[in-house]
């Protein structure tokens, strides 16, 4: 249930262009449920797990989207509405989960080092 709060005239007000945007009174919806989860969000993020969470962001996260714009020139969106763009980031999505996971999956990474030991012997093979 949400809480509204109303002013009654803000006609006079000196600070209603900074405060209202619209042209009636300020209207203010609390949602109690949602200010509890936000303690619950600030209490994870200031505690000691949340803080190492936290520095492993740029690593895990930000690294991610850096390789999608610079390796497969991905600058912007080419679709409009946010269904089509939606779709347009899963398939960069796809695109980049497939492109890393040989490198990730341990089987696959394995015949791919067993491949190119047999490249290798075959081309110092060929040159002898």
């Amino acid at each position: 249930m949400k809480r509204l709060y109303k002013s009654r005239c803000c006609d006079h007000c000196p600070h209603k262009e900074k405060c209202c945007k619209s042209k009636n009174d300020r209207k203010i919806e609390i949602s109690p449920k949602l200010v509890r989860y936000k303690d619950i969000v600030k209490q994870n993020l200031e505690s000691e797990t949340g803080k190492i969470l936290r520095s492993q962001r740029g690593v895990d996260v930000e690294s991610v989207f850096g390789q999608i714009k610079h390796n497969n020139q991905f600058r912007r969106f080419y679709t409009r509405g946010l269904k089509n763009v939606n779709t347009e980031w899963g398939i960069m999505s796809i695109a980049h989960n497939i492109k890393r996971w040989p490198t990730s999956h341990p089987l696959i990474t394995f015949k791919i080092k067993k491949r190119q030991k047999v490249i290798k012997k075959y081309q110092e093979a060929s040159n002898q």
